[in-house]
């Protein structure tokens, strides 16, 4: 196996059961499909059938991380989802950021693989003292914001992790999003598999370090990685890929309604001047990102006063 940054295991969860097992991973497969999403892509390809229907319970939720992902360096927040995607019908993947990812590793494992039906609303925590497999009836229908405070409470510990699918997921939404706090797996309807197995949350506890060959050599390049981010992309921290917007509109190329067009009229009030000056509250970063680049802003006037984007 491996010096570092890979575990050489994955969970796997059968919700037919309520079991789960550990299984190894070859460093032959990690070398040949390097990162989460190609691993997730393999692991797709080789147990998913092509009439497999994406709601049904053959189906499969495959997340993986990647060889960086939780390593003391900027912006290791990252893992992917591979599954088959209910707005399509075919092969979807998607990434994101959070915590999730990060504490998954930490906690032992490259990935987590989800497969069958739960016969009721249920959420899996992975904790210090094993794995843990909770009722989650009440959950239902709650927002995801609520469902992480729920579960944390439940579980009687703030330093949590969780992602979850919200409402419109268990209303069949076929674009529903799998949220993983304040970030998401978006496109193509993950959120919407995860409801069709009665899965409302997964949950990781925090653990220790993830060991590396050289810790040495990961700080330093952690230190200039750092330094280099936040001095080339000063723009994501005081404006976020709102940056963008008059660009992408000029280029008639923003998407607006559902894309029916590619130009927004009023474009001035909502690009990043009128956004930062009117609305913007501070900047907040993902997972050990020194960049910060998303943009936490608040209504301060008329119907929508009050309302936050965090």
């Amino acid at each position: 196996m491996f010096a570092g940054g890979y575990l050489g295991k994955f969970l796997r969860l059968d919700l037919d059961t309520e079991q789960y097992r550990e299984e190894e991973l070859s460093a032959g497969l990690l070398k040949k499909y390097l990162g989460g999403r190609g691993v997730a892509a393999y692991l797709y390809y080789k147990e998913l059938a092509a009439g497999v229907e994406p709601l049904s319970p053959e189906n499969k939720l495959i997340f993986f991380t990647g060889p960086l992902t939780g390593l003391d360096l900027p912006a290791t927040t990252k893992f992917q989802v591979a599954t088959r995607s209910p707005e399509t019908g075919s092969y979807l993947c998607s990434n994101s950021s959070g915590d999730l990812g990060p504490y998954l590793k930490r906690r032992g494992y490259d990935g987590l693989i989800i497969e069958g039906k739960a016969r009721r609303p249920v959420y899996l925590a992975i904790l210090k003292q094993g794995v843990v497999i909770k009722d989650a009836s009440s959950l239902i229908t709650l927002k995801t914001t609520e469902t992480e405070k729920a579960i944390r409470d439940d579980l009687g510990d703030s330093n949590l992790a969780v992602m979850s699918a919200g409402p419109a997921a268990f209303n069949g939404v076929r674009f529903a999003n799998i949220m993983v706090g304040d970030r998401s797996f978006g496109r193509g309807g993950a959120g919407l598999v995860m409801a069709s197995k009665n899965l409302k949350a997964v949950v990781v506890s925090s653990a220790g370090s993830i060991p590396v060959a050289d810790p040495d050599k990961i700080k330093a390049i952690g230190q200039k990685a750092a330094k280099n981010a936040r001095e080339t992309r000063r723009g994501h921290n005081l404006y976020g890929t709102n940056q963008y917007t008059e660009i992408m509109n000029e280029l008639g190329c923003y998407s607006v309604h559902n894309f029916t067009t590619g130009v927004f009229k009023g474009i001035e009030t909502i690009n990043k001047d009128y956004v930062t000056e009117h609305y913007k509250v501070k900047s907040a970063a993902c997972y050990r990102c020194p960049v910060a680049c998303a943009q936490v802003c608040e209504v301060n006037e008329g119907e929508y006063k009050g309302m936050r984007s965090d």
